[in-house]
């Protein structure tokens, strides 16, 4: 009889064991998709970006363009203008939540130690910026 009851409860132990991974591989798939769809997005805003603004624009220029339709920007101790574009969710305990970026990119001439207006426009690149431990 004990054993009886010994093999029930394993059994229930292991459909339990076996429901809480389904399920954990259900919301992998789920947050895999989501993903796919939001780096599809950044993509297009990416491709969308690149055909409205040339490598090789100046710094003022491309703040002019952003000024121009209205697009809320930063500009940091690099010099690179960020436009957030979007937020992702963070994985539980381990992550915050990732700011993501379109980055235009200007590199500064030899010697020079302050961005400059008339600076090259040389990359634009999706960033994401989080946290984790």
């Amino acid at each position: 009889m004990k054993r009886a009851i010994a093999a029930v409860a394993i059994a229930g132990v292991l459909v339990l064991l076996w429901q809480v991974w389904a399920r954990h591989e259900e919301r992998r798939e789920e947050a895999r998709v989501a993903q796919a769809k939001r780096d599809a997005a950044y993509e297009d805003v990416l491709t969308q970006v690149r055909m409205e603004v040339p490598i090789g624009l100046l710094r003022s220029r491309v703040k002019h363009y952003l000024d121009s339709q209205g697009i809320a920007y930063a500009t940091y101790g690099n010099g690179d203008i960020s436009e957030k574009i979007g937020e992702e969710p963070g994985e539980g305990l381990v992550c915050n939540g990732w700011y993501v970026y379109v980055n235009f990119h200007f590199p500064r001439a030899q010697g020079q130690t302050e961005p400059s207006e008339v600076d090259p426009l040389s990359s634009i690149v999706i960033k994401k910026i989080g946290h984790c431990l």
